[in-house]
C-alpha cells in the first residue's frame, strides 16, 4: 500500500499567524492533523521557522507535541518515502 504524505505549513495554517510568537491554533487543525496520523499519513511540518536567532522552530514543534502532534520530518521528506508509482 502506498503511504501518503501531508505537507502542512505552521502559521496560517496550524494556527493564526502570530510570528515571532505563536498564534491560537485555527479551529480543526489538530483534530485533522492527529485523524490523517490514525489513517496512516505521513506529516511533514513545512515553514520559514528557525532555530537561527531564536528557537522559533523548536518552540513550534514542541507547541505540536503538547497539542499531540509529531510529525515524521521537519523541513524535509522522511528518507524512506517511496514517490514512485507502484508497479
Amino acid at each position: 500500500m502506498r503511504r501518503k504524505i501531508a505537507c502542512i505549513d505552521f502559521d496560517g495554517t496550524i494556527v493564526h499567524h502570530r510570528f515571532p510568537d505563536i498564534g491560537e491554533p485555527l479551529p480543526g487543525a489538530f483534530d485533522v492533523m492527529k485523524e490523517l496520523k490514525e489513517a496512516g499519513w505521513v506529516l511533514v511540518l513545512n515553514t520559514c521557522r528557525e532555530d537561527e536567532k531564536r528557537p522559533y522552530l523548536s518552540e513550534a514543534i514542541a507547541y505540536c507535541k503538547e497539542n499531540g502532534v509529531v510529525f515524521d520530518g521537519v523541513n524535509s521528506t522522511p528518507l524512506d518515502f517511496e514517490f514512485r508509482p507502484e508497479h
